[in-house]
């Protein structure tokens, strides 16, 4: 049973249905839980020979050969029968919609460099999209991101990822004692001595999860009107004096487990850290 009547219900949610899912129930609720998959385009897919009613397209990075970040998917949320008090003392039974099926691929954590890099063709793609259909903005976002390097070696030799390395193999004579730097670990990369691997992105892109919450919005208020949403205001301040500590700098944290690999493997083939 709500906590709101029906028609404290309907006025809130009038404003904003977000405003309404807070407000009107006694407890808070998960809206929703996002599994990790191996293949998005393979679940939307699924999703759609289901029937199932999902969103109209993958948010985040258009198809690669090598995904960074992240893209993700979901169902639309499902209508749930929830009982609501009136004036009179009677319940209503009414149909109330909060949780849907989020679903993303992960896939390697960009550099400050290749995030800028990330978003100056994210929004050269926006540009070109505007009031495209689906199909249209992936096309134009995959000409787009042509420009972004797509393979690993290129993306890792730019400095657009982060790595994690590991020893695989012996050190070749000559090796030992001398500085892991930049060139000694591409060269013992190539010799198959040290193998990269990228580091899973574990963050979130605000910009996709704006797009899956808006497809679970209604976006017309009850006359018909484009809804008026507030520019957003970040507040990084407040938000650290909420939560009583500093919050981890996500480029530093992937830029340390780089660190201490290349430590570990300089360690295993006698060489000195650069």
């Amino acid at each position: 049973v709500a906590a709101a009547t029906f028609d404290q219900f309907n006025i809130l949610k009038a404003e904003h249905p977000i405003l309404a899912d807070i407000a009107s129930f006694q407890s808070a609720h998960i809206n929703h839980l996002t599994p990790r998959t191996l293949d998005i385009s393979a679940v939307q897919a699924a999703m759609r020979e289901a029937g199932m009613a999902v969103k109209a397209r993958i948010e985040g990075p258009p198809i690669r050969q090598c995904l960074i970040l992240l893209r993700q998917t979901s169902f639309l949320a499902l209508e749930e029968y929830v009982h609501f008090r009136t004036a009179i003392p009677e319940l209503i039974k009414a149909g109330h919609k909060a949780r849907f099926g989020e679903v993303e691929e992960r896939g390697a954590a960009v550099t400050e460099q290749g995030k800028i890099l990330y978003e100056r063709l994210l929004q050269e793609a926006m540009a070109l999209t505007a009031n495209a259909e689906p199909e249209q903005v992936d096309r134009i976002a995959e000409d787009v991101f042509k420009q972004y390097p797509d393979t690993w070696t290129e993306l890792r030799s730019k400095g657009l990822i982060h790595c994690e390395y590991f020893c695989i193999g012996k050190a070749p004579p000559g090796e030992a004692g001398q500085q892991l730097d930049a060139l000694a670990l591409e060269r013992l990369i190539a010799q198959g001595v040290i193998e990269a691997r990228p580091i899973t992105y574990e963050d979130f892109l605000p910009f996709s999860a704006a797009g899956i919450f808006q497809s679970n919005l209604q976006s017309r208020d009850k006359d018909g009107r484009p809804l008026q949403m507030k520019h957003p205001e970040p507040d990084l301040l407040g938000f650290v004096e909420a939560l009583e500590e500093e919050p981890v700098n996500i480029q530093s944290w992937y830029s340390l487990i780089q660190k201490r690999s290349l430590k570990a493997v300089a360690e295993n083939l006698g060489m000195t850290a650069a």
